[in-house]
């Protein structure tokens, strides 16, 4: 996996749905469980770990969640 630095939108998204998903495994936490722990809607959730898309402010609570940060850099078109 490329550092944060280097990421594209994609990628963060894909690299954040992925980390959901093991943290859901890993903790044995339900779907719902998780979204009210991150304020993001279920039925958003629930679409985004199925290979949908999210909001950015949604992606940003579910970083805050996991102590990450998203930002972009507009100049590069990157999101790090």
């Amino acid at each position: 996996m490329k550092s944060e630095d280097n990421m594209s939108e994609s990628e963060i998204i894909n690299f954040t749905r992925k980390m959901v998903i093991d943290h859901l495994h890993d903790h044995k936490k339900s779907l719902n469980r998780f979204a009210q722990d991150v304020e993001v809607l279920q039925p958003n959730l629930h679409v985004f770990v199925n290979g949908k898309g999210l909001s950015i402010k949604s992606l940003e609570k579910i970083w805050k969640y996991f102590n990450l940060k998203i930002t972009q850099n507009k100049k590069r078109g990157i999101m790090k």
